[in-house]
């Protein structure tokens, strides 16, 4: 009975860790930083990053020496306060410390740099490992840059400072994470300042009609933003609607088809621009063109708008529109 009972409580114990584990490391954004550049100095704390609760220890936030003589800074990188790991005892070899980030939206970015100074100085340095996330934390798959030795050789020893390119990663969000690893002694003390987070846009275009959104790919035409001309007479009918392109963007927005705005289609003979659209558009700027519907037969009649540009992740810029031709009763 004993046993049984021994063994039922152990297998309690063990889906009860299972379960705490699964909640620790259930992550989501908190907070999101859209508007950049971004800084962090610690100076007056840590803003928005985080400590992982699944991890061995935790970073701390620090002004002046480390405790430990012979390893760490004497001071943070342009001030006082700094964020480090400090690897006395009780830690031990292979311990890490994980320091996230707030989440970076860079869904408008065209280029992103993220930026960080260390000091790593100690005769038993395990690693530093900057590792990104785009699942909000919850796996950190992609490893951007590691440092596994000493580098400064003193404790007053200028910060070296790393600049990351996160190109491959605009158009998402990510979480940056530091994680500091215990080497095989005391001396491993690592410290980090000053993280930072610059992006460029670029031009940014955007398509409205009727003073609604029109949504680069539509294919369900609508005569809330006029891609649905409506019903027009065959004999002696046209319907101009007029479209705004805004460029949303930092830098010029390029209208680079010819013609600038193309119609395509079962049914392109149908439609005709009759005021054509200008080019650049600069940063926060707009430009107008409309578009004649004149049916040549009765029925629903489609084709296809295409604007070729020079935004980084909406080239061309493509929507369906259709009329309807009718002959009206007598």
């Amino acid at each position: 009975m004993k046993n049984i009972t021994f063994s039922i409580k152990c297998s309690a114990i063990v889906f009860f860790t299972f379960i705490a584990s699964q909640t620790i490391f259930s992550q989501t954004c908190g907070t999101t930083i859209s508007t950049f550049p971004y800084s962090r100095g610690f100076e007056s704390g840590v803003g928005s990053w985080t400590q992982d609760a699944g991890d061995n220890f935790d970073w701390i936030r620090n002004s002046g020496g480390t405790p430990s003589s012979g390893t760490g800074p004497s001071t943070g990188h342009s001030s006082t306060w700094y964020m480090y790991i400090e690897t006395s005892s009780p830690r031990n070899n292979g311990d890490t410390a994980n320091f996230e980030s707030p989440c970076f939206n860079l869904t408008s970015a065209s280029t992103a740099t993220f930026s960080f100074y260390y000091h790593i100085f100690g005769t038993s340095i395990g690693g530093l490992y900057v590792e990104l996330s785009t699942d909000n934390g919850s796996t950190y798959p992609n490893l951007l840059w590691s440092q596994t030795s000493q580098v400064q050789t003193s404790n007053g020893q200028a910060y070296n400072q790393v600049n990351l390119n996160l190109n491959a990663y605009v158009g998402q969000t990510v979480k940056i994470r530091f994680r500091g690893v215990r080497g095989t002694s005391w001396s491993g003390d690592i410290a980090i300042d000053n993280v930072a987070m610059a992006v460029t846009t670029g031009p940014e275009i955007n398509v409205r009609g009727n003073g609604t959104n029109i949504v680069d790919g539509d294919t369900t035409p609508s005569l809330t933003d006029d891609t649905d001309f409506g019903n027009v007479d065959v004999t002696v009918g046209t319907n101009p609607n007029t479209f705004t392109i805004q460029n949303l963007g930092t830098s010029n927005l390029n209208l680079t088809g010819t013609p600038r705005v193309l119609i395509g289609g079962a049914n392109a003979a149908d439609f005709t621009v009759t005021a054509n659209a200008a080019t650049p558009i600069v940063a926060s700027g707009n430009t107008t063109f409309t578009i004649t519907f004149n049916p040549s037969a009765t029925g629903l009649r489609t084709a296809n708008v295409t604007i070729a540009n020079n935004d980084s992740n909406e080239n061309p810029y493509n929507f369906t529109i259709q009329g309807t031709g009718l002959v009206p009763l007598t």
